[in-house]
């Protein structure tokens, strides 16, 4: 506990504006990342722990920075230095325009699949009755995207983890909460309560 309240000070003497906080995180990622990848992880940080977007982060650089923010950095910064991905540092991902939740439990939404949703509500557009199934859905990234673009679809979502469906639900609840949610093995068991289904996603 002391050195955590040691380490916080030293935070906190060396960093007192966004500008620095982004800085001196950067200058400690690049460790491990080239220069380019080490800005961008301390840029996304710091947005995350001050709430705020890319161009607040630049019109606020010389702002300072809350005691309670730099108390998190420490932790935050060992981390990222052992490698761990930001998404699951910050608990967030992008997917869509969205802001979803995202642990160890859930894969990381990507960027490629955002194209998949694009390309299925396009071909899907005014279809009546669609029902939709995701398979393993992970954080419900596929699911909610695509019930918040086809919003007259029928969407059920499948995992065999607990733990991701809990992730799901929570991101479900907060952007598609008509999206259903099982626990299954799709490899020994079949969601009866959407058979038979239009399109399968994986």
């Amino acid at each position: 506990m002391a050195v955590s309240r040691y380490r916080a000070a030293i935070f906190a003497a060396a960093m007192t504006t966004t500008q620095q906080l982004t800085t001196s995180l950067a200058t400690a990622l690049r460790a491990i990342y080239p220069e380019p990848e080490a800005q961008a992880l301390a840029a996304l940080v710091a947005e995350h722990l001050l709430g705020y977007s890319p161009l607040q982060r630049r019109m606020q650089a010389a702002a300072s920075v809350p005691p309670e923010v730099l108390a998190q950095l420490p932790a935050l910064q060992a981390r990222l230095l052992a490698h761990e991905p930001v998404q699951y540092v910050l608990g967030t991902a992008y997917f869509a325009g969205l802001e979803l939740a995202v642990t160890p439990a859930t894969l990381i939404p990507r960027p490629e699949t955002e194209e998949l949703v694009q390309l299925i509500a396009r071909a899907h557009a005014g279809r009546p009755g669609l029902r939709l199934l995701d398979v393993g859905t992970g954080s419900g990234c596929l699911a909610i995207a695509l019930a918040r673009a086809l919003p007259g679809a029928q969407v059920l979502a499948v995992d065999i983890s607990a733990d991701a469906l809990a992730v799901a639900g929570q991101n479900a609840a907060r952007y598609a909460p008509g999206v259903e949610f099982e626990q299954l093995d799709i490899l020994h068991g079949s969601p009866a309560a959407l058979a038979p289904v239009a399109l399968m996603c994986w």
